[in-house]
């Protein structure tokens, strides 16, 4: 998980050290769960949530492969509906 976290937010103003505070505490979430099994798509989800919070760019580029769009415009789709055009 810290690899594709780490790749998103190459060359972004995001801390090593941030990053395995990001992953403890999706880690820590994921073990606090009543089941035992985790689906990928929920660690995905979480990831994703989290990098928006952190930063938008590095949201957009773990999202990109993630999500694999089969299209320029299923991305573009989702571009426009992650976009927040007040910012």
């Amino acid at each position: 998980m810290t690899k594709g976290i780490a790749k998103a937010c190459y060359k972004r103003s995001v801390s090593s050290q941030v990053i395995e505070e990001m992953v403890d505490k999706i880690e820590a979430k994921l073990m606090n769960r009543k089941s035992l099994m985790v689906k990928s798509c929920d660690v995905g989800k979480l990831v994703m949530s989290n990098l928006k919070k952190l930063d938008s760019l590095a949201y957009l580029r773990f999202s990109s492969v993630y999500l694999d769009f089969e299209n320029f415009k299923d991305f573009k789709t989702f571009l426009l509906e992650t976009i927040d055009v007040n910012s």
